[in-house]
């Protein structure tokens, strides 16, 4: 299902979408730094004059992705600005989460600002503009612009009719299998036990469902770690992660074969089946609810969607379970 902007790439960047209006020469909204990756039909510019920045979002991307004609785009833009500053008359904070402000401008853009760095996303999400004061305070912040670049691919996603759906999904050649769960219930833990039997992690945090396909972020997941001071390592809130780069290629399914659920009420080895369809349903609602990165979101999810979502999951094999349990070895 494409979506707007529509981009044509020939000497110019020709787009269909009122955030940029007309035609659009490269050099006036580019930087000298331009790289692209995609998730399923999106397709997402990353721009900046400073290599440094673009080395770093490598370890996040894998930017090897060529633009399609007439494909939905994104852009994303870095600029240093000594000077960041925001006319406080043209904007409303409406909100303050863990240092994180978010409130609109007169243009109906989203303003979000961290420590010194400014973020403005524009109405439709489809142009992301960052402004830091210098390099370093990017490069020291990617926790939180990796969150800000989830959110704009996710209103994306819901504008084209998806679910964005809180989970890791494991995929080999003979079927695929989706964990579901709140953050830190261990869903990384369980979909690594898969790794034995020759599945691959196709994503570790989002997975975008419609009524009829399946479409995984695919690009790096985050594992806690001790190390430090390595290019990989992210730090936030004294807390380190370490960067690891899922397969180059994002898989677009059609089946989903087992959903796991993930609960941390047991401390031992743990496993429900779950067979009633209108209890799987009650399951489904309650575990769909669990939207990734709801601050960063713009856009509504369509309750008649998840609903639908639910009931379609409610036919496939469920079970409820805990890291500790290792399915493999049931198999």
């Amino acid at each position: 299902m494409p979506i707007n902007p529509v981009i044509v790439f020939n000497e110019r960047l020709e787009a269909i979408e009122k955030d940029f209006l007309s035609s659009i020469h490269p050099k006036k909204i580019l930087g000298n730094y331009n790289q692209c990756f995609n998730i399923g039909f999106l397709y997402i510019i990353l721009s900046c004059d400073e290599l440094e920045i673009m080395n770093k979002l490598s370890i996040y991307y894998n930017l090897n992705s060529e633009i399609r004609k007439y494909s939905s785009v994104v852009i994303i833009k870095f600029e240093i600005n000594e000077k960041v500053e925001l006319m406080e008359e043209d904007f409303t904070w409406l909100e303050n989460v863990q240092e994180i402000k978010k409130g609109k401008d007169i243009y109906n853009s989203t303003i979000y600002k961290y420590k010194n760095i400014i973020f403005i996303k524009s109405e439709s999400s489809h142009y992301l503009k960052i402004i830091a004061s210098s390099t370093e305070e990017i490069l020291n912040s990617f926790s939180i612009i990796t969150k800000l670049i989830e959110g704009i691919v996710i209103d994306q996603y819901i504008g084209a009719g998806y679910l964005p759906v809180h989970s890791s999904l494991v995929k080999n050649e003979k079927e695929c299998n989706l964990i579901l769960g709140h953050s830190q219930t261990g869903k990384t833990t369980f979909a690594k036990k898969f790794l034995n039997r020759d599945f691959s992690i196709v994503t570790d945090e989002i997975t975008f469902i419609s009524n009829k396909d399946i479409i995984g972020f695919g690009q790096y997941m985050k594992e806690y770690s001790s190390e430090k001071n390595i290019i990989n390592i992210e730090q936030y809130n004294n807390v380190s992660r370490k960067v690891v780069k899922l397969p180059t290629e994002n898989f677009a399914l059609n089946e989903i074969n087992h959903i796991f659920l993930m609960d941390l009420s047991k401390n031992e080895s743990f496993s429900k089946s779950v067979k009633d369809f209108n209890e799987k349903v009650k399951y489904m609602i309650e575990y769909l609810h669990l939207f990734p990165n709801e601050y960063f979101i713009d856009k509504d999810v369509s309750y008649t969607l998840l609903m639908e979502v639910a009931k379609r999951l409610a036919n496939i094999e469920v079970t409820i379970v805990n890291n500790k349990y290792d399915y493999a070895l049931q198999i």
